[in-house]
């Protein structure tokens, strides 16, 4: 039985851990988290703690800085009168030699009934061992490490007892923190398991951590022209975004990429197609290109504006990821936190004819849902949980009929807008060009109020 975690959870479940049998993975950190700290006291009277971008691996950690080792530290439970009660032997961490003095402490229950503290430090050149106190010498290459601390056979050799459980853990400046987790035995970077809630968190940070809210960007449907200038960031499984851009090849599950969206198809005429019907992904070209070639994609969004069709005046509506949205500017915690629409796309690669670099993707859609059919009798086909998502990405164990049952209709909320009705604009050659302007512009208070 493979037994994991949640971080919010961990807390709750202190009391109960001594009575649980536990193997795998515990995870007290990960600097990709909502929230890496949330079950960790910090304190910084003389130095900071901070999460930022390390260089070296293109990812944010977690940067523990003081002059003073011991005046900057976090340390986990958050109170000292509870105990972690950790039966896993083995203490990793994925952590960063800064060339300064760097120092973390892991205290623990023997088999004799007492209460020891290891402090393992790189400012020390021996062992030290005293009743409850030992003190051990750390030496780490320039750069990441990876340190393994197994506690039973520390506890062994030091006091001669068994290693029963780990209690807490301090963690001094000064370093940067990737990961720090207990394991049954140790395990390399790409064995750790991460659950899908996570691996989809961590990199709508990175979408929301690069985006501005609100946005203010014009949108072309033209039907002799390509639809856009801009990108837009989708997700890929890492499987997919390392076959066609080698560059991405990061250890992670999940890429961001950047992709224009729509393709320009040629036959019986050049049109842009943007959206590309469920029913149709074998029968038109261009996509069944894409399903065979398994190069599927998640398109990231607050939600979609969608034209009225089901009234006498065409206006815009606004499908909201959560019913809880509202159009406003969010602070950066609720933009890390905010829930996120998850669309069903293919793409494929653009050809010198586009007028284009890189690949191109297209929106799957599907029948409108009960609530939408009132709008549109169309919609995108919205994957509802983190596990389709990856099923939907991984071609492999999902072939092109087994990922298709995930493509189906989903209630969405409406939200009036205020956003600009349709403006035709004549171009030059003689074509209509459909242009809607500041279509993320909030309505006022008073028109949202009402």
């Amino acid at each position: 039985l493979f037994i994991y975690f949640e971080l919010y959870h961990i807390l709750k479940l202190l009391t109960m851990l001594r009575n649980t049998f536990q193997s795998g993975y515990l995870s007290l950190l990960f600097s990709l988290g909502n929230n890496p700290l949330q079950i960790w006291d910090k304190h910084a009277s003389k130095g900071t703690i901070k999460r930022l971008e390390d260089a070296d691996i293109k990812s944010e950690v977690i940067e523990l800085s003081s002059n003073t080792v011991c005046e900057t530290f976090i340390s986990c439970p958050i109170s000292s009168r509870d105990v972690l009660a950790i039966k896993l032997p083995f203490l990793i961490m994925t952590v960063r030699n800064m060339e300064k003095y760097f120092s973390f402490e892991v205290h623990i229950l023997d088999s004799a009934g007492v209460q020891r503290r290891f402090c393992v430090n790189n400012f020390q050149s021996c062992s030290r061992i005293k009743p409850e106190i030992c003190t051990i010498p750390l030496r780490m290459e320039s750069g990441w490490n990876t340190v393994q601390f197994n506690l039973m056979d520390f506890t062994k050799r030091a006091y001669g007892t068994n290693f029963i459980e780990a209690q807490r853990i301090i963690i001094y400046a000064n370093c940067r923190l990737r990961r720090v987790f207990f394991s049954d035995k140790p395990y390399r970077e790409d064995e750790i398991p991460i659950n899908a809630t996570r691996i989809i968190s961590n990199v709508r940070r990175i979408f929301l951590k690069r985006s501005t809210i609100p946005c203010k960007m014009d949108y072309y449907a033209c039907k002799c022209k390509t639809l856009c200038s801009y990108y837009i960031a989708v997700l890929l499984s890492n499987k997919t975004a390392v076959d066609i851009m080698p560059s991405l090849n990061y250890n992670f599950k999940l890429n961001i990429a950047l992709m224009n969206w729509g393709y320009l198809c040629t036959s019986p005429s050049k049109y842009l197609m943007i959206n590309a019907r469920s029913d149709n992904l074998f029968k038109v070209k261009k996509c069944e290109e894409a399903m065979m070639m398994n190069r599927r994609c998640v398109i990231l969004a607050d939600g979609y504006y969608e034209t009225c069709q089901k009234t006498n005046k065409k206006h815009f509506v606004f499908l909201p990821a959560s019913p809880e949205y509202r159009l406003k500017v969010l602070g950066e915690d609720e933009r890390y936190n905010r829930k996120l629409m998850h669309m069903a796309g293919i793409f494929i690669e653009n050809n010198e004819t586009d007028d284009k670099e890189g690949f191109s993707f297209v929106i799957i859609t599907v029948d409108a849902s009960e609530s939408v059919s009132k709008i549109h009798s169309r919609m995108p086909a919205i994957l509802e949980t983190d596990e389709d998502v990856l099923k939907w990405l991984n071609p492999d164990e999902y072939p092109s009929a087994a990922a298709a049952r995930l493509l189906k209709p989903v209630e969405c909320t409406v939200i009036e807008t205020n956003v600009k009705t349709h403006c035709h604009v004549p171009d030059k050659d003689g074509s209509i060009q459909m242009r809607i302007t500041d279509f993320m512009k909030p309505p006022s208070p008073k028109k949202q109020k009402r």
